[in-house]
């Protein structure tokens, strides 16, 4: 009987460690991701800090879509970005860059233009958007995402990713 429970605990603490460390991948990717796009920044600005604004990624996939998996993932980015209290970089609040959309038209089930960018970046003062997209690839989410030069259009630096699908609904919980 011991040795059943002690098998049992064993069992579950590894179950654990191995959700914790699939969570702290997508936590990584995701500071990776913010990490490089600050870097490009602050390499292509000289005045500091930069407003930029996280579009909630778009999918082309209708289950993604309704389950708002795009916007989950722009939310734990700008978490990401918020770690990092670089000093490079000011997010714009959500609820405005949803404002402009909307007041524009603009859909987010389908790709965000370049001249779209550009106008969405003046509407909220921001020099860079962040885009992308969430692909879904058997047990894994795809991740490809864009920092945007509001003022050009220009891709400024990209950051494509993928995770475990559980990975992100067990971090998504909490939303």
């Amino acid at each position: 009987m011991i040795k059943l429970i002690k098998s049992f605990i064993l069992i579950c603490v590894v179950l654990v460690c191995c959700n914790q460390a699939s969570a702290s991948l997508l936590n990584r990717e995701l500071q990776l991701m913010s990490e490089k796009f600050t870097r490009t920044l602050k390499e292509t600005n000289i005045n500091t800090p930069v407003n930029i604004g996280i579009i909630p990624f778009s999918s082309s996939d209708t289950n993604l879509q309704q389950r708002q998996i795009g916007a989950g993932i722009s939310e734990l980015l700008i978490q990401a970005f918020f770690k990092q209290k670089s000093g490079v970089v000011t997010i714009v609040e959500r609820s405005q860059i949803n404002k402009i959309l909307e007041e524009q038209k603009l859909s987010l089930s389908g790709l965000i233009s370049e001249s779209n960018t550009v106008k969405i970046g003046e509407f909220l003062s921001a020099k860079a958007l962040v885009t992308g997209e969430v692909t879904k690839e058997s047990e894994n989410y795809i991740i490809t995402s864009h920092l945007v030069d509001v003022t050009t259009g220009k891709v400024l630096a990209t950051y494509n990713t993928k995770f475990v699908i559980d990975d992100f609904e067990q971090k998504a919980k909490s939303f």
